[in-house]
């Protein structure tokens, strides 16, 4: 099934860029789960514990009064950095980001859940998490192009010499 796969001209586009994404992308998604890491400990300092379904705790009445309880969202929390990082990873996508804040905020009853919460945003939205699209519909529109030159190549019979290869290569660097 992949060998029939690799002869659509579609695929091969997918499969040469994929490869590219992969190595070009490296360093900005290492930043990106490194600044995720570092709000998913500090989330699990600042609120490790508060999101819990324990009626006898003192957050259960306003987080289970919020958005947050009212949606049961309670497995989004910071009780343990895994459990961040699926948080965070909601927020970076932009998932109901609103609501998950409701419920830090109500179980902290203080601005600094909103504050964390945002400025989580404003890093890892429009920074970190454009910069990996970015980069990956770069390299998809590069490895489209070296495509369609390898083939106008073939139609007109000639074979890509090494100087064309490097240049298209570099094409596909920048």
């Amino acid at each position: 099934l992949l060998r029939m796969l690799e002869l659509m001209p579609s695929f091969q586009i997918v499969i040469q860029a994929g490869e590219a994404t992969i190595t070009s992308c490296q360093g900005i998604v290492q930043t990106l789960l490194a600044v995720m890491y570092i709000y998913s400990v500090t989330g699990a300092l600042l609120f490790g514990g508060v999101i819990n379904q324990d009626p006898e705790s003192p957050t259960y009445n306003p987080v289970k009064d919020s958005l947050f309880g009212a949606n049961s969202y309670y497995p989004n929390n910071f009780n343990d950095i895994p459990s961040g990082m699926v948080c965070l990873l909601e927020i970076l996508v932009v998932n109901n980001w609103f609501v998950i804040t409701s419920g830090f905020s109500a179980a902290s009853g203080c601005w600094l859940a909103r504050s964390f919460f945002i400025s989580f945003y404003v890093i890892g939205v429009p920074i970190c998490l454009n910069c990996v699209i970015a980069s990956i519909v770069s390299t998809f529109d590069a490895a489209r192009q070296e495509v369609e030159a390898q083939r106008s190549m073939e139609q007109e019979g000639t074979e890509p010499t090494p100087a064309r290869s490097l240049a298209a290569k570099e094409a596909a660097q920048e």
